[in-house]
């Protein structure tokens, strides 16, 4: 037995198989219930012609043509009633329309009853085939006019479909009607004497099963990459072989005639040499077809993609947001991309832009992303028929004109969502697309979240830093009253005197001196505090530390030869120059050396020394030390040596160490000290490497040295 049988009956299973699935997925609704009606038919067609091909004995094979022959008559209209229900057009004329095609096919399925439609069967090389009798053209003819009618009727309603969803849905069906009707037609050719084997229940299969994808899943993109790569290698060999084979055979019937091999060669190399080409033209195909059928939904989703993996570096919300709805527009083409943020003190989630109206806590939508966890489409929730909280949010999206909303959560907090508009090209939002929301808007709430975390921190750093400066005020403010008291009173006691003592020369003379001095006290001591409050601009420049080690060092070698102390230097040839503010930098080590001179005893050393300290990884340090073998530092006074007012000698005030320290920290450097009773103290001073560069832009921009990384100040 042969087995033409086969792929007719296995195509009757499938399209049976695909009747039941759609009907059982949602029984009540119009398409669902016109769809099943027309894969039946499908079915009994199919299995008609399996009958025709699996009997041998001819009066079986016209028995069980016969009893399946119904169902071919009804594909016609079925197929129209389907376009009329996917497109939703069913005016008055189409109604008619369609009314006359069910009455043909009843009036056909009754002359099929009575066996006049068709005259007999023939015998061929796969089975049986019917030979139709005059009232069979009736048939043909509602075959043609209702096919034609079908195919009008959906790219009618694709073009103008607003709806993303119906139009996803007609370009499946028009693609499988493509494929479809030329394949399901060759069934037509051995009633008229075209001896070929039918093709149909392959064409009908492929047609039945992109509907069904089409009307039962609404996420297409799997679908898309097998649609697409199938037909691009399909064109792709079309386009490219087929004229290649033509052309080799036409040489042939030429040159040797039209049963010669002798080319055979020729043609095995011209096919191995347009493998160079076929690639490419395969790739063409796949873009084209792409393009065609899909837009630009791949090429957005590895956009997506990109702006995912740059996502958790930012922490500023409000470029976060910025960039979301710039990435989500451009990529999904929607005409709007709406974000809004929950603000708990006002219990809603309100855009942070101001021109939409706030949806509050309790709102439907809000509670509705919380509970799915992802995307919510209107149309899917007008699917919905009988739920009427989903057709309630389905009519508050449609009046806010959204399509879609994805939730912004994180560690199940919604933190906001975003609505996203129609697609400027009518497209659909894919499963694909969803899917990417989905995990963009978890990440996306992940670096809100991050980015608040930081904004805390940030602020928190801000109020430390606040309360250490009101901290130090009142540090300044004890030690300035503390300054200036003492002088005053004694000014105020000679004042007090004076009247008494006026004729005394003695008392006058010491009066002036005491009242010059004590002034000049508070003088200086005003001067340090402007200093400190409002230090001078800094004047940034490169400045080569070893030399002006070297110059500081002769200022001061007179007052250390006085005291009997050797002050030496260790200077690293390695050390290269430092943008600094010379005065400032000179005005520290002026200070560290002082007080190194004030507390090393006759007979020490002081050593004023520079090097390079490299970091494993990390950046290079220019380092100064002003290192003296006097009495040291108790650790009791360690930690106070930089605070302002703290001293240990009988003259001075306290600041120096204090403004050095605030001055080595705006270079971006840290000064620190290292010191043991009885062995004296070593100062340390850590300043960055790096190079300036003057620009036209007036930017100042300084790049680290020995190949370390740049790092940018804007002064």
């Amino acid at each position: 037995m042969e087995f033409f049988w086969l792929p007719p009956f296995f195509a009757g299973i499938s399209d049976l198989f695909l009747a039941l699935l759609v009907i059982q997925r949602a029984p009540h609704r119009t398409l669902n219930r016109v769809f099943t009606l027309f894969a039946l038919s499908l079915t009994s067609w199919n299995f008609d012609i399996a009958a025709l091909y699996f009997f041998t004995d001819y009066d079986l094979a016209l028995q069980w043509s016969e009893n399946f022959r119904y169902g071919m008559l009804f594909i016609p209209p079925t197929v129209f009633h389907l376009a009329l229900v996917l497109t939703g057009r069913l005016t008055l004329p189409n109604r008619f329309f369609l009314a006359a095609g069910y009455i043909a096919a009843f009036i056909l399925a009754l002359a099929n009853s009575q066996g006049i439609l068709v005259q007999r069967l023939e015998s061929s090389t796969w089975g049986f085939y019917p030979l139709g009798a005059p009232l069979y053209k009736v048939h043909t003819v509602s075959d043609l006019l209702y096919f034609g009618a079908t195919l009008f009727q959906l790219i009618r309603g694709f073009i103008a479909s607003e709806s993303a969803r119906q139009r996803e849905q007609l370009k499946l069906t028009l693609l499988g009607f493509a494929v479809g009707l030329p394949i399901g037609l060759t069934n037509l050719l051995p009633v008229y004497g075209i001896h070929v084997y039918p093709l149909g229940s392959f064409g009908n299969v492929v047609f039945c099963g992109i509907v069904t994808y089409a009307i039962v899943r609404h996420g297409l993109l799997n679908v898309e990459l097998i649609i697409t790569k199938t037909a691009a290698g399909v064109s792709a060999v079309i386009i490219w072989f087929v004229p290649l084979w033509v052309l080799t055979t036409e040489v042939q019937r030429r040159i040797y005639g039209a049963t010669d091999n002798r080319l055979l060669l020729f043609a095995l190399i011209v096919f191995a040499l347009s493998g160079l080409m076929f690639p490419w033209l395969l790739r063409l195909s796949e873009r084209i077809i792409r393009r065609l059928f899909w837009g630009q939904r791949l090429d957005s989703l590895q956009a997506l993609s990109v702006f995912q993996q740059t996502l958790m570096r930012v922490l500023d919300q409000k470029k976060i947001l910025t960039d979301l709805c710039a990435v989500l527009a451009d990529t999904l083409q929607t005409e709007f991309v709406l974000v809004y943020l929950l603000q708990p003190t006002a219990e809603a989630y309100v855009d942070p832009q101001g021109g939409a109206a706030p949806f509050a806590v309790r709102d439907a939508l809000p509670i509705l992303l919380i509970q799915k966890r992802g995307p919510v489409v209107r149309e899917d929730l007008l699917l919905e028929e009988h739920n009427a909280e989903a057709q309630a949010l389905a009519k508050s999206l449609q009046e806010r004109r959204a399509e879609v909303g994805a939730p912004l959560a994180a560690q199940d907090r919604l933190l906001g969502f975003v609505l996203l508009g129609k697609k400027r090209n009518r497209d659909i939002f894919s499963r694909e697309d969803l899917q990417l929301l989905s995990t963009l808007g978890a990440e996306v709430a992940v670096a809100l979240e991050n980015a608040r975390l930081y904004e805390e921190l940030r602020n928190s750093q801000i109020m430390l830093a606040r309360t250490d400066r009101l901290a130090a005020v009142g540090t300044l403010a004890a030690g300035i009253a503390h300054e200036i008291r003492n002088p005053l009173v004694a000014v105020q006691t000679f004042i007090q005197l004076l009247p008494e003592q006026i004729d005394d020369p003695e008392f006058r003379t010491m009066f002036l001196e005491l009242t010059n001095s004590e002034l000049a006290r508070v003088s200086t001591l005003i001067n340090d505090l402007m200093a400190f409050a409002r230090p001078s601009p800094a004047s940034l420049d490169e400045v080569n530390l070893n030399e002006l080690a070297e110059h500081i060092v002769r200022l001061l070698a007179g007052q250390a030869k006085k005291r009997d102390i050797t002050l030496t230097t260790r200077l690293s040839p390695e050390v290269p120059p430092c943008v600094v503010d010379q005065g400032q930098i000179k005005q520290v080590l002026m200070n560290l050396l002082m007080n190194a001179l004030q507390a090393t005893s006759a007979g020490g050393t002081v050593t004023l020394s520079t090097s390079l300290l490299r970091e494993a990884g990390r950046r290079a340090w220019c380092l100064v030390e002003v290192q003296d073998t006097g009495s040291g530092i108790p650790p009791d006074q360690k930690e106070q040596i930089f605070d302002p007012f703290f001293t240990t000698k009988d003259s001075g005030v306290g600041l120096g160490l204090f403004i050095a320290h605030q001055i080595i920290e705006e270079h971006g450097g840290t000064i620190d000290v290292e010191s043991e009773v009885g062995l004296g103290a070593r100062f340390l001073i850590k300043l960055p490497v790096t190079r300036l560069f003057t620009q036209t832009s007036a930017v100042v921009e300084t790049e680290e040295c020995e190949g370390e990384d740049a790092d940018i100040a804007v002064l």
